[in-house]
Order: C-alpha cells, then sequence, then structure tokens
C-alpha cells in the first residue's frame, strides 16, 4: 500500500522521492482499544468496536497502515502540500487570500480487511496525540478534503492572538518552564530551541525556568491583533559549581527590575530558585525581627526596608532538622534589583509553580479516518524571485524552512521564476530537474518581512543569490542518508 494525495508519484524526481516515507502496517483487533505510535510522539487512539468492520470481517482482524511525516522533505518527497486560501475583502470585493499551512506533523491512516477500506462509525473518534515534532499550541488539525486541507476536527487553529516566536538557548534539553513575573505561576512549557508561545502573563514578562539554570527575565513584546511576533532570542546560565550545595542558598544573579515593572511596594525583591527543578520556591524570612512571608514567589522589600543596610534571614520549614538558618546583607543599593538565589532544602516544600500540564491528554478529537495535518494557518507571506542558472527542461522548486515545518513547491521551466514563502523564516531552495539527473540547492537565507506573493502582479519580490543545476551526486541514490546530509535537509 502507498499513500498518494495530491499528485502522482510519476512527477516527483526519483532522487527526491526516495525520502518519502513509506506506510507502517500494524495489525489490530477492532473489539479491542487500540494505540499506533508513530514518530515524535505521534499516538493514535481507536476506541473498541468503533470501526465499521465488513460482514466478511466480523471477528477478525484487520490492518493498519499509518504514513507520518517528521520533516518538510518528507512531505514535499511524497508531493503534499501547505497550501489553502482563504477569502478576504477587499474595497468590497471578495478576493481569495493565499495561505501557507505551516505544519507541526502530517499523517495518513487508512485501515483495510484484505484489501476492502474499514471507516469509522457514524458518530465514532479517534483520539490524537500531538507529535513533538514542532513546539506550540497554535496548531488545529485539517484534514485532506480532494486536492485541499479543510479545516476539522476538535482541535482548531488559535488564530486570534499573537504568538511569540524567538530562539532558547540552555544548558541541557530538559524542559523548560515559563512563569508568569507577578503571580510566579505556570504558564506553558516548551522544550530549548525555536519557540513559539503565546502572552498568557499578566505583564508581558516571564520567568524561564530550567533544572540546573539560572532563572531568565524574558519580555513577550506588546502586540495588537494576531500572527507572529518575533522576539529577542534568550539563553540560560548553568548555576556555578557552588550552587548545587543542596544544604545552603547561594547567590546567583542580581538583575535589574524593568522600568514599567518597578513599584513603591516592591523596591527591591529577593527570589529563591530549586536547584532540582528550578521553580520558584515560597520561603519565609525575617527582616528586622519581622517575618516577611514571600508571595507569589518573591521576598518583596518596600522602600521605607531599602533605605539603610539590614540583613534577611531564611527560615527552615518546622520539619527539618537542622535549626540553621541562611542570611544574606541587603544594601541601599540593592533597589531596583531582583536578587536571585539557589537553593534546595532552606525552603518549605511548596511552591508557586504547580499547575504543570498533564502530558498524554488528547490533543483532538477527528471523526475520520485518512490524511490529516497539525496546522497554523499564516498569511504573512513574502513573493522570492529565483534565478535558476544551468536549466535543461522542466524542474521542480520547492522552498523549504529550516526551523519551522512547512515548505511551497512550484514547477518551472525557465532562468528564473516566482514563488512565495513565510515571511521571517530561515529557509532553502531544493530544486530537482524532472527530466535529467541535476540539483541545485541555495545558500541558507531569511525571507524578508515584505507583504506579498507571485500572484499579485505589483508585488515587490526578495531577489535570491543564483541556483546551479548540477549532476547528481554518485552516491545521491545508493545512500540517501549521506546524501540528505549533503542538503543539510
Amino acid at each position: 500500500m502507498r499513500t498518494i494525495l495530491f499528485a502522482p508519484e510519476d512527477t516527483i524526481p526519483p532522487a527526491l522521492a526516495q525520502f518519502a516515507p513509506s506506510p507502517r502496517k500494524t495489525t489490530i483487533d477492532p473489539t479491542q482499544n487500540n494505540w499506533i505510535e508513530g514518530r515524535n510522539g505521534l499516538s493514535i487512539g481507536i476506541p473498541s468496536n468503533s470501526l465499521e468492520v465488513p460482514v466478511a470481517c466480523e471477528g477478525r482482524t484487520v490492518d493498519a497502515y499509518l504514513t507520518d511525516f517528521v520533516s518538510p522533505l518528507e512531505t514535499i518527497a511524497a508531493n503534499w502540500n501547505f497550501e489553502v486560501s482563504s477569502v478576504v475583502q477587499n474595497e468590497g470585493v471578495e478576493e481569495a487570500a493565499p495561505m501557507l499551512l505551516e505544519s507541526a506533523g502530517m499523517f495518513d491512516l487508512r485501515i483495510e480487511c484484505e484489501g476492502t477500506p474499514v471507516a469509522l462509525k457514524e458518530g465514532k473518534s479517534i483520539s490524537i496525540q500531538k507529535p513533538n515534532t514542532i513546539q506550540g499550541s497554535e496548531f488545529g488539525m485539517y484534514r485532506s478534503v480532494g486536492d485541499a486541507w479543510v479545516a476539522d476536527g476538535s482541535r482548531k487553529a488559535d488564530t486570534s492572538r499573537p504568538i511569540y516566536r524567538g530562539n532558547l538557548v540552555a544548558p541541557s534539553q530538559a524542559s523548560v518552564e515559563i512563569l508568569d513575573f507577578k503571580s510566579g505561576q505556570w504558564l506553558d512549557s516548551v522544550r530549548p530551541g525555536s519557540i513559539s508561545v503565546f502572552d498568557n502573563s499578566s505583564s508581558g514578562w516571564v520567568w524561564l525556568t530550567q533544572m540546573g539554570s539560572v532563572p531568565a527575565l524574558y519580555r513577550l513584546e506588546n502586540a495588537n491583533g494576531s500572527g507572529i511576533v518575533r522576539t529577542k532570542d534568550v539563553e540560560l546560565k548553568l548555576l556555578p559549581p557552588e550552587a548545587m550545595d543542596r544544604n545552603s542558598l547561594t547567590d546567583v544573579a542580581q538583575i535589574k527590575i524593568p522600568e514599567e515593572l518597578k513599584t513603591a511596594k516592591c523596591a527591591a525583591r529577593v527570589m529563591v530558585v530549586q536547584i532540582s527543578t528550578g521553580r520558584i520556591m515560597n520561603p519565609k524570612a525575617i527582616l528586622n525581627e519581622q517575618v516577611i512571608p514571600a508571595g507569589n514567589g518573591y521576598i518583596c522589600l518596600n522602600e521605607e526596608q531599602m533605605q539603610s543596610a539590614s540583613t534577611l534571614e531564611f527560615l527552615r520549614p518546622q520539619y527539618s532538622k537542622s535549626k540553621d538558618s541562611y542570611r544574606i546583607s541587603i544594601e541601599p543599593q540593592d533597589k531596583g534589583t531582583i536578587r536571585i538565589l539557589a537553593g534546595e532544602s532552606l525552603m518549605d516544600d511548596s511552591n508557586v509553580a504547580e499547575s504543570i500540564s498533564v502530558s498524554g491528554s488528547n490533543f483532538a478529537m477527528l471523526r475520520s479516518l485518512g490524511a490529516w495535518n497539525f496546522d497554523y494557518p499564516r498569511t504573512d507571506l513574502a513573493c522570492l524571485e529565483v534565478h535558476v542558472q544551468n536549466v535543461q527542461g522542466s524542474y521542480m522548486a520547492s522552498v523549504i524552512s529550516l526551523d519551522r515545518f512547512s515548505a511551497y513547491t512550484l514547477n518551472g521551466g525557465s532562468t528564473t521564476m516566482r514563488t512565495a514563502f513565510l515571511q521571517g523564516e530561515r529557509s532553502k531552495v531544493l530544486i530537482f530537474s524532472k527530466e535529467t539527473n541535476q540539483y541545485g540547492l541555495s545558500q541558507e537565507f531569511t525571507v524578508w518581512d515584505k507583504y506579498g506573493h507571485f500572484k499579485f502582479a505589483d508585488s515587490p519580490c526578495q531577489n535570491l543569490d543564483p541556483i546551479e543545476l548540477k549532476p547528481l551526486p554518485t552516491f545521491a541514490m545508493t545512500d540517501p542518508d549521506r546524501f540528505r546530509s549533503t542538503l543539510g535537509l
């Protein structure tokens, strides 16, 4: 069995088609609950007795065929596309607005009994867990209908508010938690790398925390409307070796409070981070013989308390066998700053980052089998002008994102062609000749932020460096892994 979605396979050059994934067969009992596992965490749950099994197959097992895609190269190799259209009003006239889907993974699930297709029963659904190929909660489900993608399923793409994207570097690949600056409450979890988050904070400022790392204060830029908002890159630093002493507290950082977050009530702040989790703790402390409980993960010192030097003494939990405490000096020059301490056993067990999402919860419910796409629709497109050298016949040219899961493919035959892609994305253009054993690959580039599309006659276009078509390497068909490594895709 082979998946063919949008066009006959023979239209794809063989050197590219070899990267298309093949269906994987799983035999299941329709009378039982079944989970079919894909790559990168994709999981599909089929409830018992939910399949419309032909009479001839009742009481027997059936065969499930899953084809899943974890990169844009695999997707274009199988001739799957990312394009949809929407309708917009332009001076009272309806016009088609080009739109490109940004995916978090695609799959095609088909079930058969001795070659006869098996469908879901009316009113039944399958449950889906999203693969972790691409981070983000903005994605909705799209179903293949004919040669188009149509929004469907219980999960809709969230296009009503801005989504913030940037690059996060951290000492490890452990999960990084996003905490609200004011309340300390958990907002989201991400992995280091290219991050994509909504602003669920109360102030536009959040903490990024990770076990073994110094927390970083991160601003989600103010934005109105919806769409992609680019933020500054951020790097988490490893805790110093002395901070790993679990029986003490260690000063690890002191940062300035941003101007818009300064208040007279909190002229200075002291924050304690738990080493083993990276979460903000709620310690109790004494300043000038007055107990100061941590509120929302901070010890807050007002203007009066910052007038003169004093000592802040942290109290151990009641269950602690040790009666020792830990003291830090508070100086007037600390006003307007946040002191960050790291420790483990000096503070209470309670913390303010407890609302962790339940892993493994269903991402969506789908009412049919077939081809599905985890997608976020984008209209922030740009026109690209591609110059091709040494052209011999027709070719297939694909713009491929290096950070996100998206691509756009057009067929051409001239030395100049116009195409379109997503603004702000690091990309490459990959070309395969359809008539000769030639290919070409552009240098990495970032798509500019000027709106446009090759379908618009007066659209500005980003001019790319020429791409020379050259013979395929001798190992292209015999060692596809090496060839893919050569492509950098």
